[in-house]
């Protein structure tokens, strides 16, 4: 093999390793990212949160309108129970029972439109559960194909590095040395292929006698536009 070759070979595994470590990069990134999951977590603790309120303010007023029915249930008692028989005494019990009622009625019906609220809020959270659910399950298999992914890149990147060291060392240390201050110089090309008399480093022709010289591959010849290394496969 070649130098030029070898050089070209070089330089194909290190753009492989380059993209393949990108690659790792990019899916590193994504590994333990919660980011789809914060929309329907946002939507499940808001669910959560209007419930246990609802419940909460259901069950006081519930409370309240125990504690005003019970006393109502007492002032009709003493109403009609005959152990009050004094008129004026009368004349009371039965207005604070009428507002006592009137009180009770307003509250039951705002129980009523609660237990309504209530029930939207159940089917809600159920909802917002059943999302959130699919949502985790997704998510965690994402996690699980990223993570074997993340393995797999991580091994091919390995192989490619022995590789890489392999024939790195195959090579002269002056053109390696070459090599690597044209790869950083030239935007990660250093070696271009020649095809149909162009150096496709910089779509040049090339004049005769350097696709000559560059084709006998007997010595590294360089690009007289833009200096990378030429190859003729």
């Amino acid at each position: 093999m070649t130098t030029a070759r070898q050089l070209f070979h070089l330089q194909e595994l290190d753009s492989e390793i380059a993209r393949v470590g990108s690659e790792v990069s990019s899916v590193e990134s994504l590994i333990g990212d919660r980011t789809p999951l914060a929309e329907p977590e946002s939507a499940l603790k808001s669910a959560q949160e209007r419930y246990h309120k609802l419940h909460a303010d259901h069950a006081e007023k519930e409370l309240q309108a125990g504690t005003i029915r019970t006393k109502l249930e007492e002032e009709r008692g003493k109403l009609y129970g005959g152990t009050v028989t004094n008129v004026r005494e009368l004349e009371a019990l039965e207005q604070e029972s009428t507002l006592l009622a009137a009180d009770l009625q307003r509250r039951e019906e705002a129980l009523l439109q609660m237990m309504e609220e209530l029930e939207e809020s159940t089917s809600a959270l159920a909802e917002a559960e059943r999302r959130h659910s699919i949502e985790a399950a997704q998510w965690k298999s994402d996690q699980e194909e990223l993570t074997n992914r993340w393995q797999k890149l991580g091994e091919g990147l390995e192989e490619l590095g022995t590789k890489r060291k392999e024939t790195a060392q195959a090579l002269p240390a002056g053109e390696l040395k070459r090599y690597e201050a044209l790869r950083t110089s030239k935007g990660g090309v250093a070696v271009a292929r020649v095809e149909r008399g162009l150096c496709r480093g910089c779509l040049m022709t090339l004049p005769t006698h350097q696709m000559q010289k560059a084709r006998m591959a007997r010595e590294l010849v360089t690009c007289n536009s833009c200096g990378r290394l030429l190859f003729v496969s």
